[in-house]
């Protein structure tokens, strides 16, 4: 059966046209031309080595069979013999048998293991474990990786082979956990242990785990959180009010790449004493500092990231003094780096007294239609006190909101066919911001975006289920410790802002589409930073942007498992930077699809596992003006 040609969608790229259809037949279609050439080579074995035609770039794919082993083809006997390699005629009257094994004296290389077997099963926050590993040559890194039994609240922190074995700290984590050890894309081992919160007795002194990512916070609340005792913190105090804006620093030493930054905090939030506000920044270089300043008071410096109690992300944060304040609070913030260029964010305000609305809910289904939104403070809809998340359930078409910021928290909403949310003129001048909180969003197959159009949108302690795609055209983004299921189509597409603390169990299109799946698609991303992101399965691509400039990935683990590579990169690229990552799958810099990094810029791997074969980095990454730490041994 042949399928009409006009049945590609917009993502089909390569026809594959078997020979002797004709007309606008077809035998298949599809979205990438490793896949098209499978199916070219499939059909031509299955129609007796029939020549199978790709379109565009039109070119034959012809798989030779043999007649005598094709039931279809001619049964006429072929005497003709294919040529064989010239033997030696002179007579050997010796015996031609099969020679004997012999012993073959070269030692055999190790076997790699590790032995999770000397992991006690009952582990200690603090608690030393000195792990035997072989196989594994010296100095070389394992990734030490504790989840929880559903393989979320990731966290991790690299390893070093030393004297044949590594040395596990054990994190201030507790509960049943999965602990799992790998070394590059080659060796997997995993172990279920139980950590206790109980300090160890040994006397070792804890030192606190390097490059340990954040555990998604199991806090819904809006609550402001005090910092925990962090005592040598300063906090910081409201001053009197801006008099003016603050000028951009100049660059630091020869370098020119700007920072990265962005606020982890949603804004025109009402907040209390003792919330805590920070930044997520990055640089090819490094970080030196993050300033933060409350109308003009003192600015405190932050040197080093930290886990910010209240959000549970790595960031450079403090906690807001608003003891005697009483009224808007407008923070700001720059980012220095080691070498570079400062980076100033933009203002960002928060309420010391309530502003907004609120809409409570009574259990049942309830559609949401658009109404006037608060410009200062949110309109919050949440469920009446003592009715739980799943028992007010928002259904239907919610369209066409006008300006305002639109709160939705601690409710079940089920997304409708096609578009979820969205506004009604983006480009009526209002500002337009939605806000997902500690929501149960049950997505579906036809969900072609959640919320769309806004001029930014943020979603933090938020549940996603099955949607065909998830963010699209949704304006700039604060994406925090979210947890998604099964994504169909594409989860980031065209979008920018920060993603920290983000897991999704699964990319897979299945039946349900013809499109080709991935993590992040965009035709031009920037000023993007991804944070301890995990994708641990993804039937489609990963990382896939065209343009990409001013980007930092860091501690972004995908898993491929199929075909499609886990990072790809096209177009110009610059002031990027990949970081502590695991890209398992194909990984290349597409210098046939336009890949640059201009003279003067940097493209930056640093600690990154990508592909399958050695040395473990991008085909291409010796390319012009791309860096590696450290580099591989050839």
């Amino acid at each position: 059966m042949t399928t009409p040609r006009t049945d590609i969608t917009r993502k089909g790229r390569w026809a594959v046209v078997g020979e002797g259809l004709v007309g606008d037949e077809f035998v298949s279609q599809h979205n990438t031309d490793i896949e098209a050439v499978e199916h070219a080579s499939n059909w031509s074995a299955a129609n007796a080595g029939k020549v199978a035609r790709i379109e565009p770039p039109y070119y034959d794919v012809r798989v030779l069979v043999d007649p005598a082993l094709d039931s279809d083809s001619d049964t006429t006997t072929d005497t003709t013999t294919e040529p064989v390699p010239e033997t030696d005629t002179t007579t050997d009257t010796t015996t031609e048998t099969d020679p004997e094994p012999t012993t073959d004296t070269t030692t055999e290389p190790e076997v790699m293991s590790i032995d999770m077997a000397s992991i006690p099963s009952a582990l200690t926050v603090g608690q030393r474990v000195s792990v035997p590993v072989t196989g594994i040559a010296e100095s070389e890194t394992i990734y030490f990786h504790l989840f929880d039994t559903e393989w979320g609240n990731l966290v991790r922190s690299n390893v070093i082979v030393t004297a044949g074995q590594v040395e596990l700290l054990i994190p201030d984590v507790s509960g049943d956990r999965v602990l799992q050890l790998q070394y590059k894309t080659e060796y997997k081992a995993k172990k279920s242990v139980v950590v206790s919160a109980t300090a160890t007795t040994s006397g070792d002194t804890v030192d606190p785990v390097a490059e340990v990512g954040p555990e998604p916070t199991t806090d819904t609340t809006t609550d402001p959180q005090t910092p925990s005792d962090d005592t040598e913190k300063p906090q910081l105090t409201p001053g009197l009010g801006w008099t003016g804006p603050i000028e951009t620093p100049a660059q630091i030493g020869e370098r020119h790449e700007r920072v990265i930054a962005h606020w982890n905090i949603v804004p025109e939030q009402a907040v209390s004493d003792g919330f805590t506000v920070g930044v997520i920044a990055h640089h090819l270089d490094g970080i030196d500092r993050v300033e933060i300043g409350a109308n003009g008071g003192t600015w405190v410096s932050i040197t080093e990231p930290s886990s910010n109690p209240r959000t549970q992300c790595e960031e450079y944060w403090t906690a807001l003094d608003t003891s005697g304040h009483d009224g808007p609070v407008t923070l700001r913030a720059i980012a220095y780096p080691t070498q570079g260029q400062p980076a100033v964010l933009g203002d960002l305000t928060l309420y010391t007294s309530q502003v907004g609305a609120v809409l409570e809910l009574p259990a049942g289904r309830h559609e949401l239609p658009p109404q006037a939104l608060p410009e200062k403070g949110w309109l919050t809809v949440r469920p009446a006190p003592g009715v739980a998340r799943e028992d007010v359930v928002i259904f239907g078409k919610s369209r066409y909101w006008k300006g305002g910021n639109l709160h939705i928290q601690g409710v079940t909403w089920e997304t409708p066919y096609g578009g979820g949310m969205c506004v009604g003129d983006p480009n009526d001048g209002s500002f337009k911001r939605v806000w997902f909180e500690d929501c149960d969003i049950k997505g579906r197959p036809e969900t072609w975006w959640l919320a769309s159009m806004f001029s930014e949108s943020f979603y933090t302690d938020t549940k996603i289920t099955n949607t065909q795609n998830v963010w699209n055209r949704a304006g700039k983004m604060l994406v925090r410790n979210v947890h998604i299921g099964r994504v169909y189509e594409d989860v980031i597409r065209s979008a920018g802002g920060l993603f920290v603390n983000l897991k999704v169990d699964r990319i897979d299109r299945g039946e349900y589409t013809t499109y080709h799946s991935d993590f992040l698609q965009a035709q031009r991303a920037g000023n993007l930073i991804l944070q301890d992101v995990e994708v641990p399965s993804n039937e489609g691509q990963g990382i896939f942007p065209e343009t990409l400039t001013d980007a930092a990935f860091v501690r972004v683990n995908i898993t491929s498992t199929s075909h499609g590579k886990a990072l790809q990169l096209m177009g110009t690229t610059q002031n990027v930077l990949f970081k502590d990552s695991i890209y398992d799958g194909g990984a290349n810099l597409r210098d046939d699809q336009s890949f640059n990094v201009p003279e003067g810029e940097r493209l930056l791997f640093n600690n990154v596992t990508a592909g399958r074969n050695p040395p473990y980095l991008p085909d291409g990454w010796d390319l012009p003006n791309v860096y590696v730490i450290p580099l591989p041994l050839l």
